[in-house]
């Protein structure tokens, strides 16, 4: 069965193409509408999407990578100030959504252009909360490519351990959601009351 999915005006609809992901953060309430472990709480202005800790949980036990970008695509759009530089996420949260970023930037079509087209403050942001996780590995490599990404053949060593290293990546990004698993379900499992205050 489609999600329902917020269209215009007010009005909701069932489309197979879209999914609760592309919906942002909202206000007033007139009415709630569920499927497929999602609510939406559509109002006259933007609406927010409200997921239940069933489907969170769902998402995070299958450790996947489909289920890592749905979670993360969720994470992203449940930012509270998406033009500050960690997104108002918290650090575990905000790092998770950024290496998946860089991550899969990087495989489609090189690490240089993650850090070509992120700015600055975004990767001074990750490469602190990486320091703060302890991430040590990540964060080596993340730095390398800040300081490297001009230089194409040190930056070849950065997509060669990419490529190499698939593995140790998906489980870095599975192990920070379980041990983070309350803050992703806090931002995202919020009660109709709390979106209604």
């Amino acid at each position: 069965m489609a999600p329902w999915c917020f269209h215009s005006a007010d009005r909701l609809v069932r489309d197979s193409a879209l999914d609760c992901s592309s919906v942002k953060s909202g206000f007033r309430i007139k009415g709630v509408f569920e499927d497929n472990g999602c609510s939406i709480v559509l109002g006259s202005d933007p609406v927010k999407a409200v997921y239940g800790e069933a489907y969170v949980e769902k998402l995070i036990d299958a450790r996947s990578y489909d289920a890592m970008a749905t979670l993360g695509a969720h994470i992203e759009a449940a930012a509270p100030l998406p033009g500050e530089p960690a997104l108002g996420l918290p650090i575990p949260l905000f790092v998770y959504v950024e290496a998946l970023t860089w991550l899969a930037q990087s495989v489609r079509s090189g690490a240089w252009t993650y850090f070509e087209a992120t700015p600055l403050l975004r990767q001074e942001a990750m490469c602190q909360g990486l320091a703060q996780l302890g991430g040590e590995l990540f964060m080596g490599w993340y730095c390398f490519g800040m300081r490297h990404w001009m230089d194409s053949s040190r930056m070849r060593e950065l997509d060669h351990w990419l490529d190499e290293s698939e593995q140790v990546q998906e489980a870095w990004l599975a192990s920070l959601l379980d041990s983070h698993r309350a803050r992703v379900k806090e931002l995202l499992c919020a009660r109709i009351e709390q979106v209604v205050g």
